[in-house]
C-alpha cells in the first residue's frame, strides 16, 4: 500500500498516529523524525523568561546539538557550503530561528519507504512568526530519512514540493547507508 498523497494528508491531520503502509520497518525512521523535531523544538527560545521578548533570546547553534546529532553527516556538510554561499539550509533551523519563525508544534501524518532504503515521513509543523507572535504559521514538509552507519538520520527536509524516489535515487547517492540485500 503506497502512503497517502500530501492533500489527503490535512483530511487526516487530526490523527495523533503517523498513518504507515507497514509499522514496523518504518518505526525507526518516524522515531528520528520525531526525535529531531522534538529536539528543534526544544531547542527554541519559546516562552521567553518573564519580562523578556523573544526578540531577545537569539537562537544558537549549540541549542540545537541534539537535533545536530540526528542530522546525517553528510547532510550537515552540504547545508554547511549553502550557508557559506549565503543560501537558505534545510537542516539549520538555529538560522530560521534568529531572524523569522521557530518551531513551535508539530504532527506526525504518514511516512513512506523511499528509494536506496530510505524513508519519507509526512509532517505538519507550527512555527511562531517573530513577526506575527499573536499566530502560529503552519506548514507542510517532508523529510527524507535513511540509515546512515545503521543508525537512522535526518537527510533533507523540503516544505511545499515532495521528494520524487528518481531525484532520491539519482541526487542522494553515497550519503547514507547502501540497501541491505533481500533475503
Amino acid at each position: 500500500m503506497r502512503a497517502l498523497p500530501v492533500t489527503l494528508l490535512a483530511l487526516l491531520g487530526a490523527t495523533q498516529t503517523p498513518v504507515l503502509d507497514d509499522a514496523r520497518p518504518l518505526a525507526a525512521p518516524v522515531r528520528c523524525v520525531r526525535s529531531y523535531l522534538e529536539a528543534v523544538r526544544r531547542a527554541a527560545p519559546y516562552p521567553p523568561p518573564r519580562g523578556r521578548a523573544v526578540h531577545d533570546l537569539p537562537a544558537r547553534e549549540q541549542d540545537y546539538a541534539a537535533a545536530i546529532g540526528l542530522t546525517a553527516p553528510r547532510a550537515l556538510a552540504e547545508d554547511a557550503a549553502r550557508i557559506a554561499r549565503g543560501e537558505p539550509a534545510a537542516l539549520a533551523p538555529w538560522r530560521v530561528a534568529r531572524t523569522t519563525a521557530f518551531l513551535q508544534a508539530f504532527e506526525l501524518l504518514a511516512a513512506r519507504r523511499a528509494a536506496r532504503g530510505a524513508a519519507i515521513v509526512t509532517v505538519r509543523e507550527q512555527y511562531y512568526r517573530l513577526d506575527r507572535p499573536d499566530a502560529l504559521e503552519p506548514a507542510l514538509a517532508e523529510y527524507l530519512v535513511a540509515p546512515v552507519s545503521g543508525e537512522w538520520r535526518v537527510v533533507d527536509r523540503r516544505a511545499g514540493r515532495p521528494f520524487d524516489d528518481r531525484e532520491i535515487a539519482s541526487g542522494y547517492a553515497g550519503w547514507w547507508d547502501a540497501p541491505a540485500a533481500a533475503p
